[in-house]
Formats: C-alpha cells, structure tokens, sequence
C-alpha cells in the first residue's frame, strides 16, 4: 500500500510512454486484469478492444485534438497501444451516445462496437429500467452500420466481424443477442449474476455442466 501511495505521489505525467511494444503475454496480464479490475459494486462486463496500428493510433489522436480543441489533451500521443473499453448494459448513458455520435460524424468506419443484448442488468430487465429494444433505430440515427448475431455462437459472431470489415463510409455496431449465463441452468438469464462471483461449489458445478455440454456436442 506504501508503495502504491508512493508511485502516485512521486508520478509526473501519464503521457510519457516508452517507444518499445509491449510482449504479447504482458498484454495479456493487462487485459485479463482489466476485467477483473474493481468498479462500482463490481458491475463492470467489458469488452477490450487493442489497437496497436500506429498509423490508426495517430488517427484517434487527431479526432482527439478536433473534438476537444487542445493537442495538449491527447492521451494516446506517442502511445504503441491503446485499449479502448466498451462497458456492457451501458446504453442508458450519454456519454455512450456521445461517443457514438462523433463517430457516426466522423465516419469511423474502422470501428466496431458490440452490444451484449441479453436484455438483464444490475436492477433487472432492461425493458423495464431504461427500454432500448430499438436499437437499430437508434444507432442509425447516429450514423451507424448495424448487424445482428447470436452472441453466443462463435462462427455467428465472425460471421459479422467479417461483414464488418468490408463496410466502409460509416462504423458497424453488432448487436449480439446473448444469454446471460449460457450453458449453466442456474446461471442463465439471472440478473443476480450480473454481479455475483460463485462459490467454489457454484464454479465446480457451472465447470461440469459446460464440460458435459461440449462433450455431447462433440
């Protein structure tokens, strides 16, 4: 804790990064920590986008400096990677519409959001706290492509991710149809597990049915 403390006093800019990449398995340290970082009551379900292209680094950095009127602002300024984090059930907030707005303006067609539809949040059925079942409508409005896949089907899913890299003029957003908890019959479509981390026993009986899953469909 001493140590932590220290590091964030003596700190004297977030801005000065080493020229050198980072090693693939330090990336993954990274990322796997990000989604196991800590917010507001442990709500967080993220999706992780790295984007190590410098010509493509050094694009978001001018879109960064037009929005916000100061190259001073630039957080990805001589930066060899940039995560950008898109937080799951976070459509009722306008800083997502915000965000997708200007990229919609900007005609980022090199970007491509996900939308985890499962329909459930911290305090239940999305239809009934903040209704957003029209989604296409809504991206559309913004500017954006949209596709649909069954977010719980990996050939689906890229299936859409390579419909998406041929759109050009516009971003693509796909709107993933998922199940929350799929495969494990007392997880699934439980708002309660949107938060919740199982016991050892829930892990072991949630691992078996998985595995007995994908054994009977071998």
């Amino acid at each position: 804790m001493n140590e932590t403390l220290r590091v964030l006093k003596e700190r004297r800019s977030v801005r000065r990064y080493k020229a050198e990449q980072i090693t693939e398995a330090e990336l993954n340290a990274v990322l796997e920590a990000g989604t196991w970082a800590p917010s507001a009551k442990g709500l967080q379900t993220s999706v992780l986008v790295v984007v190590q292209d410098p010509e493509t680094i050094a694009y978001m950095s001018r879109m960064n400096a037009e929005i916000q009127g100061n190259p001073g602002t630039d957080p990805f300024y001589g930066a060899p990677t940039v995560v950008v984090v898109l937080g799951d059930g976070e459509l009722a907030e306008g800083s997502v519409w915000e965000g997708a707005m200007a990229a919609g303006h900007y005609k980022l067609d090199n970007l491509c959001a996900v939308v985890d539809r499962n329909r459930l949040q911290i305090s239940g059925n999305t239809e009934e706290v903040m209704a957003q079942d029209s989604q296409d409508d809504r991206w559309a409005a913004f500017g954006w492509r949209t596709l649909h896949a069954k977010g719980n089907d990996v050939a689906d899913l890229e299936r859409a991710f390579s419909q998406a890299k041929v759109y050009q003029g516009k971003p693509t957003v796909i709107i993933a149809d998922t199940v929350k908890g799929c495969g494990v019959s007392f997880m699934e479509n439980q708002a309660g597990w949107h938060h919740r981390v199982p016991t050892q026993e829930e892990y072991e009986a949630a691992r078996k049915e998985l595995l007995e899953k994908e054994a009977a469909a071998q």
